[in-house]
């Protein structure tokens, strides 16, 4: 809000200290991702999806309690979107509990496989490569990592070439490192 990209504060701007209570601002959260927070207090900031739970409900939220979002989007705040779990029930539902064998990572492994194939049919990859797209445009158009464009080739057996996939920086990168060799 009063910041930009690199972090510095931006003349005009309100600073975040200085905004009236229960002003609503997305800011960085801990772990990396952008969450909506609630100015409660002064000097107190709380994540606005805590606070929705917290009204509705009628009461304060315990500390091994946690707001899930539904469809997994954190930004995501609508009241239908909330569901209210403790630690253990929101760490078994993600899968963090899990114990690992062969089945079930090879369940994971499936799972994973078919979301890549979901998001990107053969039919539509054929279409990219007669279109002559290189693998960094099939990427933006798809919001995928290059190794994710990778492996989709391979799970089709479709012939690439690995330099036209790879944007130039890593294409560079990646030949500095092999003739080194």
């Amino acid at each position: 809000m009063g910041r930009n990209q690199k972090g510095r504060f931006v003349k005009g701007c309100i600073a975040h200290n200085k905004l009236p209570l229960f002003s609503v601002v997305c800011k960085l959260h801990i772990k990396g991702k952008y969450r909506n927070y609630i100015k409660i207090s002064e000097k107190k900031w709380i994540l606005y999806a805590r606070y929705l739970m917290e009204k509705k409900i009628k009461r304060k939220l315990n500390s091994d309690e946690v707001v899930h979002h539904i469809n997994e989007i954190q930004t995501d705040d609508r009241i239908e979107n909330l569901k209210l779990l403790t630690n253990s029930e929101h760490s078994t539902l993600h899968g963090k509990n899990r114990i690992y064998n062969k089945t079930n990572y090879d369940k994971i492994i499936e799972t994973k496989r078919k979301k890549r194939q979901s998001i990107l049919p053969k039919e539509e990859l054929i279409k990219c490569m007669n279109k002559e797209m290189t693998g960094k445009d099939i990427c933006i158009k798809f919001k995928m990592s290059h190794k994710t464009v990778n492996k989709l080739f391979k799970e089709y057996n479709l012939k690439y070439d690995k330099y036209k996939i790879m944007g130039k920086k890593v294409k560079e990168r990646w030949r500095k490192k092999h003739e080194k060799r």
